[in-house]
């Protein structure tokens, strides 16, 4: 035990290293027990002192030493002064220092509420770090909010939508440059905070697309003229306030920044809308969440789209040997967007007879067959009238509103009588005819 061991006093602080005579002095001091932790400088794992030493032969000397007379104190001269005790050595373990004691010195510590208040420091300057680098804003944010218009809402009545803007978004002016749109764009729009702008654009065509997605493949062609290396990265089914839309990704670069963009496409009656977005690429996911909040605030304002919604309703019921598309195109090539049933039926079998080169052979024939299935469940009376009218259709002849009612049910009666596979095929075929029928319009 040449190196000694450290002490563990019962109030925690740590004495020593202490050689033989020194523990054996405080042994029989009272100082330490048996069962007092010690180590070796060393060592990690503290044990009792009992274990190290065997203590035996102290624990007798001191009941001996107890039972003995105390020797009266010698006289002492005045003005002597008694030597001081030795002090112990200080332990070089770097655990817990000891109270202040006549043989140990005083360990350095903080007071409580000291280190409480440094705390405090610390997380008030990492707060108002963190405010400062997450509310400053980029010369482009500043100019975003520089061109803000006090417009909290865009109403467009006669195309039947609307749209209230989210909390942190705000309509821009378009006398500036700071967000690039097509002439078709009705709004420009942007949240400075997530860094994402975008705009509403709106088209009524003459001639209605096929479908949403023809719509907006001519929307992203578009971007691609304008847009640095254009790349479509997927279409998915969407929801634009009570719209279902459809909606593109993509991404684009300006210069060495690149972006992320994402297109919804909607119709409302004759009108279809893009709500066209984009984001720096690394800010995606705040992006798009603004975005959504976005599309979350449209909405269908007037009367323009429940009543062509009730006239297609009306048209679907009434002319069953056309698809919902063809409906939707014979009725938005109307003036007003709106036809009934009967006038409907009658351009149907017009634009068809008109479009018959475009069916092959075998199409053709299965019309041929599909119609005479249809003459067959019409009574004999009107069988011969219904023939005779669509002739008198085919060679754009006139007929009379109340004719093309009549005929219009009579050939309603005949194909709900036809079997779920066989009308299928009839809309088919008359969507081909139909939209080869419109380009000898």
């Amino acid at each position: 035990m040449a190196q000694g061991l450290i002490v563990r006093l019962a109030d925690g602080s740590e004495i020593g290293p202490l050689g033989r005579d020194d523990l054996r002095s405080w042994f029989e001091g009272g100082l330490i027990s048996a069962d007092s932790m010690v180590k070796r400088p060393d060592a990690a794992r503290w044990s009792t002192l009992g274990q190290e030493i065997d203590v035996t032969l102290w624990r007798q000397l001191a009941g001996g030493r107890a039972a003995a007379p105390r020797p009266a104190a010698s006289p002492r001269p005045a003005g002597a002064r008694s030597s001081p005790a030795p002090r112990p050595r200080a332990s070089s373990d770097t655990g817990a220092r000891p109270e202040t004691t006549a043989w140990s010195r005083r360990s350095w510590e903080l007071p409580g509420w000291v280190k409480w208040a440094a705390l405090a420091v610390v997380l008030v300057a990492v707060a108002v770090g963190a405010w400062r680098y997450f509310t400053s804003e980029t010369e482009a944010q500043k100019r975003l909010r520089a061109g803000a218009a006090p417009e909290r809402r865009f109403a467009d009545t006669d195309a039947g939508v609307a749209l209230d803007l989210p909390a942190q978004w705000i309509i821009v002016r378009p006398d500036g440059d700071t967000i690039p749109a097509p002439p078709s764009a009705r709004v420009l729009l942007a949240d400075p905070s997530a860094m994402t702008v975008g705009y509403l654009a709106s088209e009524s065509p003459a001639r209605p697309y096929a479908s949403l997605d023809e719509f907006l493949t001519r929307v992203a062609q578009d971007r691609q003229k304008t847009q640095g290396e254009y790349e479509e990265k997927g279409r998915d089914d969407a929801s634009v306030g009570p719209f279902l839309a459809r909606r593109l990704k993509a991404s684009w670069k300006s210069g060495e920044d690149a972006y992320s963009e994402r297109i919804d496409a909607w119709k409302e009656a004759w009108t279809y809308f893009a709500l066209v977005t984009w984001t720096p690429q690394g800010r995606e996911r705040r992006g798009g969440r603004a975005a959504d909040a976005l599309a979350h605030g449209v909405s269908s304002v007037g009367q323009v789209g429940q009543r062509v919604q009730l006239a297609m309703q009306r048209v679907i019921t009434e002319v069953p040997h056309l698809s919902t598309r063809s409906a939707e195109t014979l009725m938005g090539r109307s003036a007003a967007g709106v036809l009934e049933p009967a006038e409907v039926f009658r351009r149907s079998w017009d634009l068809a007879s008109r479009g018959l080169y475009a069916l092959s052979k075998t199409e053709a024939r299965e019309l041929s067959n599909l119609t005479q299935a249809i003459y067959a469940r019409v009574a004999g009376k009107d069988r011969a009238r219904l023939g005779a009218y669509v002739s008198r259709v085919r060679e754009r002849e006139t007929t009379s509103v109340a004719l093309d009612q009549e005929m219009c049910g009579v050939m309603k009666a005949a194909v709900d009588k036809l079997p779920p596979l066989q009308r299928e095929r009839l809309q088919i075929l008359f969507d081909k005819a139909i939209a080869a029928g419109l380009t000898r319009s």
